[in-house]
């Protein structure tokens, strides 16, 4: 499908992304942004290293799933751009 293999004009990317940043402010009320959710990762991962078992895991919340997603965004994109 052309829509994937073809590279997409700087001003679809640039309306895609103020789509997707509006539409996160009408679902969440709250701006995108990572640093709450690398605050609550990083509490966990002190948590681990201090007590040398698994802690309990932080609440999934929409900014700990928006790290994540950037994580399988990267790789799903590397794997389809064949990198």
């Amino acid at each position: 499908m052309k829509l994937f293999s073809g590279k997409w004009p700087p001003s679809v990317n640039g309306a895609m992304l103020a789509f997707f940043v509006m539409l996160m402010l009408y679902l969440f009320n709250d701006t995108v942004g990572m640093h709450d959710g690398m605050l609550v990762f990083s509490d966990f991962c002190q948590d681990v290293y201090e007590k040398g078992t698994g802690a309990e895991p932080p609440f999934l919340n929409w900014q700990l799933a928006f790290l994540g997603g950037i994580f399988v965004g990267g790789l799903a994109a590397a794997l389809m751009g064949g990198g």
